[in-house]
C-alpha cells in the first residue's frame, strides 16, 4: 500500500473477493480471454492490475513477483526472463481497459447488511455521490485525452482525470465509478454513474449535481434523493408541513413553470448551521414526500453524512496510493485500467474489513509484528532501555514541570430549521 509503517493487508485477503471463475466468465463474454497458452495470460493480468492498486510504490515486475508467489507458493527465479517491462506493457494492451471496467462493475457492489452500523436511514441505504481529481503521467497521449486543468498563468504540471463515483456510507465502498477528462463537468459524468444507483438507496449529493434532467434520471432508478440546491434556485413554497419543510415542484424551464407542465413534486428543507465560524444556510430537496417517514430535522442532520465520501476519496488518493504520487501508466487506456484496478483494490480492503473476527485478528497480528520485529530491532545497543534512560537522566537537573493550558477540541454545531 502507499503508506508504510501501518498494518499490512495481504494480497490473498484482497483477492478472495475476485473469484477466478467469475473473472474467466467475464473475459470470455468480452472476448478478451487468452487465445493461446501465454506466460502472462489475461486472468493473471487482471490480478496484476488489482495488485498494482494495492502495492502502488512497487514496480511492475515486483508486483508480478508477489502475484506469482501467491499463486505458486514460492519465488519465481526466472522472473527476469519471464516478464520484462515491455512484456507487461504488451500484456496490458492485449487485456484493455474495457474488460477491467466490466469486472469492476460486476464484482464491486454494496455489501452492507441490516447489522452494518451507519449504513441505513430507516429503510433506505445511505449512498452519496461526488467527484474527485487524479493526476496522471505527463505524456502527450494523456494530455491530449484527459487535458490539463485551467490555471492563471502557464499550464498545469500534470494532466488530470475526473472521477465520479457512488459511495455506500456504512462500508466505504466506492461503486459505479466513471472517469473522463478533467474538463468534463461532474454533473454530466454523473448521468452515467446514476445508472448504478440501488433501488433501496437514499442518495446524498452536493449542489453541483442539482438539475431537472439529473433529478429526473435519478428518480427513475427507484431510489430516494436528498440533494442540496443553490440559494438562488427558484423553488416555490406551496405548503408548509408540520415538520417545518415545504411542498414544492421542479420544472424543466421558466415556460414549463408558467404553464405548470411536467412538474416534479418534492419537499424543500431550509435550515441554518451555527458554528464558531459563523452561520451557514442550507437548502435541501428531498423526494420522500411523507414527512412522518423522514422528518426535516432528521434529514438536516443526515445530510452531514455526505462528507463521508470526501474521507473515502482521501483513503483512495492518500492512504492507498500515497500522498503526492502520480499514476504510473503512460497511455490513456492503461490509465483507465490502473484507476479501475485501484478501485478494486480499495474494495478488496474494505470488504475484508467487513469480516470483524478475521480482519481484526489479521490486522492486530500484523501491527504486532511491525512493532516487535522492525521498530525495536532497529535500535542497536539498547539491551535495557529503561536502565540506560534512568542513568542518563541522573546526569542532569530535574526538569521543571509546566502546566499545560486546557484546549477544548469539541466542535459544536447547532442545526436550526428556518
Amino acid at each position: 500500500m502507499g503508506v508504510k509503517g501501518g498494518p499490512v493487508v495481504s494480497l490473498g485477503a484482497v483477492m478472495q473477493f475476485f473469484p477466478a471463475d467469475e473473472i474467466q466468465r467475464i473475459l470470455v463474454a468480452t472476448g478478451r480471454q487468452s487465445q493461446r497458452i501465454r506466460k502472462l495470460p489475461a486472468e493473471l493480468m487482471v490480478y496484476w492490475t488489482v495488485a498494482c492498486g494495492l502495492f502502488v510504490s512497487a514496480g511492475g515486475r515486483e508486483v508480478l513477483r508477489r502475484v506469482l508467489k501467491r499463486k505458486a507458493g514460492g519465488w519465481v527465479d526466472e522472473l527476469e526472463d519471464l516478464a520484462t517491462e515491455s512484456a507487461l506493457s504488451q500484456a496490458r494492451t492485449r487485456l484493455g481497459s474495457a474488460v477491467v471496467r466490466k469486472i469492476y462493475e460486476t464484482l464491486v457492489r454494496p455489501m452492507a447488511t441490516r447489522a452494518t452500523v451507519g449504513a441505513w436511514f430507516h429503510r433506505w441505504r445511505i449512498v452519496a455521490i461526488d467527484a474527485t481529481i487524479l493526476d496522471v503521467a505527463d505524456t502527450r497521449a494523456n494530455a491530449r485525452v484527459f487535458r490539463r486543468p485551467g490555471v492563471s498563468f502557464g499550464s498545469a504540471a500534470y494532466p488530470q482525470v475526473r472521477l465520479v463515483s457512488l459511495l455506500e456510507n456504512g462500508t466505504h465502498i466506492l461503486f459505479g465509478a466513471k472517469i473522463a477528462s478533467c474538463r468534463t463537468h461532474e454533473a454530466k459524468l454523473a448521468g452515467q454513474v446514476l445508472e448504478h444507483l440501488p433501488k433501496d438507496a437514499l442518495c446524498l449529493a452536493d449542489r453541483a449535481f442539482f438539475g431537472y434532467p439529473l433529478w429526473q434520471q435519478a428518480l427513475a432508478t427507484g431510489a430516494q434523493l436528498l440533494w442540496r440546491v443553490k440559494a438562488d434556485a427558484n423553488l416555490p413554497k406551496l405548503e408548509k408541513l408540520p415538520d417545518g419543510s415545504y411542498l414544492t415542484r421542479l420544472y424543466r424551464s421558466v415556460k414549463a413553470r408558467k404553464q405548470d407542465v411536467d412538474g416534479i413534486p418534492a419537499r424543500l428543507i431550509e435550515f441554518s448551521v451555527d458554528t464558531r465560524k459563523g452561520t451557514e444556510h442550507y437548502r435541501l430537496l428531498c423526494s420522500i414526500m411523507d414527512y412522518r417517514k423522514a422528518p426535516a430535522i432528521q434529514l438536516a442532520h443526515l445530510y452531514n453524512r455526505r462528507w463521508t465520501i470526501e474521507t473515502v476519496f482521501a483513503e483512495l488518493k492518500t492512504t492507498l496510493r500515497g500522498s503526492g504520487m502520480v499514476l504510473r501508466a503512460q497511455t490513456p487506456d492503461h490509465i483507465r485500467q490502473e484507476i479501475y484496478g485501484m478501485l478494486m483494490a480499495h474494495f478488496g480492503v474494505r470488504a475484508f474489513m467487513l469480516d470483524p473476527p478475521q480482519s481484526a485478528s489479521s490486522i492486530y497480528q500484523s501491527a504486532r509484528r511491525e512493532v516487535l520485529h522492525q521498530r525495536v530491532r532497529r535500535r542497536p545497543n539498547r539491551h535495557s532501555p529503561r536502565a540506560l534512560k534512568r542513568k542518563t537522566i541522573n546526569n542532569y537537573q530535574p526538569l521543571r514541570r509546566t502546566r499545560r493550558k486546557h484546549v477544548t477540541t469539541r466542535y459544536e454545531v447547532a442545526v436550526r430549521l428556518t
